[in-house]
């Protein structure tokens, strides 16, 4: 680092931070004519995982789906990333409420996640909310039953499943 807002990679390519004129974050990598600006613009309302992250589920399950209105293939919003969020939640920092949001908003944006919704089964489950995992855990069964996954994807299914059948055998 050069400063708080300047590093300089081993490459000496120089990257400056700083929040743009609407508010919105600037990276710029190089200087002066060979320098490359990218912008992530700030919307007004904030961003949907802040709102979430403050448990507004309604709030940010709207705005993610406009965002999914109008990137339908941006990778930020696909059911993977919500499952990989919810999951970190749920297993590394053991938040099984923050986790059940996230499941819960990818769930309703991706409805025919089997993972999606055996991962919010086992959040639930995770809070004693027994009676209210039970129908997503039926609903996982199901979709599961349909699902024409690749073979790791199957295989990483199959063993939520058979994590969260003990879950709710226990529970």
């Amino acid at each position: 680092p050069l400063g708080s807002d300047v590093i300089l990679a081993r490459d000496e390519t120089r990257f400056v931070f700083r929040v743009g004129p609407r508010g919105g974050i600037e990276l710029t990598r190089g200087a002066g004519a060979d320098a490359t600006t990218f912008t992530r613009s700030a919307h007004p309302e904030g961003e949907p995982l802040r709102a979430l992250e403050a448990g507004r589920e309604s709030e940010a399950l709207a705005r993610y789906r406009a965002l999914q209105a109008a990137h339908r293939d941006d990778d930020a919003l696909r059911a993977e990333r919500f499952d990989a969020l919810a999951t970190h939640l749920l297993d590394r920092r053991l938040d099984a409420a923050a986790a059940a949001r996230v499941f819960r908003v990818g769930a309703a944006l991706h409805p025919e996640s089997a993972s999606l919704a055996a991962g919010l089964a086992l959040a639930l489950l995770r809070q004693h909310r027994r009676a209210e995992a039970a129908p997503w855990m039926e609903r996982a069964k199901a979709l599961e039953a349909r699902a024409a996954l690749p073979e790791m994807e199957s295989i990483l299914l199959r063993a939520r499943l058979a994590r969260l059948t003990r879950a709710y055998a226990g529970a």
